[in-house]
């Protein structure tokens, strides 16, 4: 059945086909952007569940951003349980970055000016990991382990003179921290061939008014790799929307010092802690990040696509599929994908809102396109015929 709703506030109408839904549960105000693709549509519903729409908040904030014909809510309770569910390694990695990166001189550890400290000196320390386990029960093995896992290569591990030594390969405050001793110097742009800075739509205003800042970080940091290359890229996170790409050769040129670092992050200190938008080469802030299946629950990667200036990568695989979406404002919701549209609008049903441990239901929403960042299956998924 095909319905028109006059939306007023921010569009002047928008189609869906929904089976056995009336008019009265979407809401007239509701911000829904685009025609909806019937053939991506289940057929298969009876029911007649209740109907939301996710939308970017016109503040920029943390406000819900979406509508709803009812308000019912019906909190899941908090999920997980207490710090014995933790991976004790992941909680040693976790713990292990912020103290070579950030923690080692309040905690009074020795650490070089290439950034080793002692494992002996680091399992002495009366801190616990997020797994509530004293760091001093661990032991040299369980580091090892915790080294050998980390995807992103952030650790250095070392044996001299019988002595284990472990490092922070990049991503320091630590002021005593020398970078010539630390890091690789780039002497030539054919080092670098890509150069690129991972952040998000609500930093770009600030960013093109004042350059990139390192912030309290020693480096600012870039990758020499994209989110789509296939592979763990180290240097920025995977739900970045927004990619400055940095013309290195002419940054060279100008005098400013690049290094790269053991797990092939690219570093500078700028000038005077900044890189000037004078270097930026372009800036790509039109893509959606479409991850195949979620990798933290240890399932096969099918594939990962990219969706530049209005195309929008084929989400048929995922019908019918659990999905993670990530939205801007750092919010979150899970739900099952019954349709979308060339615009990568959304319609979810079976949705919740996650928020730290909280989960509420929010039944079927449209989800629109331009406040998603990323996508990801939580089951895994077939292939687009």
């Amino acid at each position: 059945m095909a319905s028109m709703y006059n939306t007023g506030r921010l569009l002047r109408f928008s189609k869906l086909r929904l089976p056995s839904l009336t008019s009265s549960i979407f809401p007239k105000s509701s911000p829904v952007s685009a025609s909806m693709d019937a053939s991506n549509l289940n057929s298969s519903s009876s029911s007649k569940p209740s109907f939301s729409s996710f939308a970017q908040s016109s503040s920029g904030g943390r406000g819900r951003g979406y509508e709803r014909d009812n308000d019912r809510r019906r909190p899941q309770g908090r999920g997980g349980g207490g710090g014995g569910g933790k991976d004790k390694i992941d909680a040693l990695g976790r713990l292990l970055t912020r103290i070579l990166r950030h923690m080692a001189t309040e905690l009074r550890l020795s650490m070089r000016g290439d950034g080793f400290v002692k494992v002996e000196d680091l399992l002495k320390l009366n801190l616990k990991t997020t797994a509530n386990l004293q760091l001093k029960s661990h032991t040299i093995d369980e580091i090892r382990e915790a080294v050998r896992r980390d995807n992103k290569q952030r650790f250095s591990l070392i044996e001299e003179n019988g002595e284990f030594l472990i490092r922070a390969n990049q991503g320091h405050s630590i002021t005593t921290v020398e970078s010539e001793k630390l890091l690789k110097p780039i002497l030539s742009p054919e080092e670098a061939p890509v150069c690129v800075h991972g952040t998000y739509k609500k930093n770009l205003e600030s960013i093109l008014a004042s350059g990139l800042k390192r912030m309290n970080r020693l480096h600012v940091h870039f990758s020499c790799g994209l989110p789509t290359d296939g592979q763990v890229i180290s240097g920025m996170r995977r739900d970045v929307n927004v990619l400055i790409f940095l013309d290195i050769k002419k940054a060279l040129q100008d005098g400013i010092a690049f290094y790269v670092s053991e797990n092939k992050v690219i570093l500078t200190e700028g000038v005077d802690g900044v890189v000037p938008v004078d270097y930026f080469q372009k800036i790509d802030a039109q893509f959606v990040l479409l991850l195949a299946e979620n990798e933290n629950r240890k399932l096969k990667s099918d594939s990962v696509t990219m969706s530049r200036s209005g195309q929008p990568p084929d989400l048929k695989k995922y019908m019918d599929k659990k999905l993670q979406i990530k939205l801007n404002a750092n919010r979150m919701v899970e739900g099952t994908l019954r349709g979308f549209d060339q615009f990568m609008n959304l319609v979810v049903d079976n949705t919740v809102e996650v928020s730290g441990n909280d989960k509420t239901d929010i039944g079927m929403v449209v989800i629109r396109g331009n406040s998603i960042v990323t996508v990801e299956a939580l089951e895994p998924v077939g292939r687009s015929s």
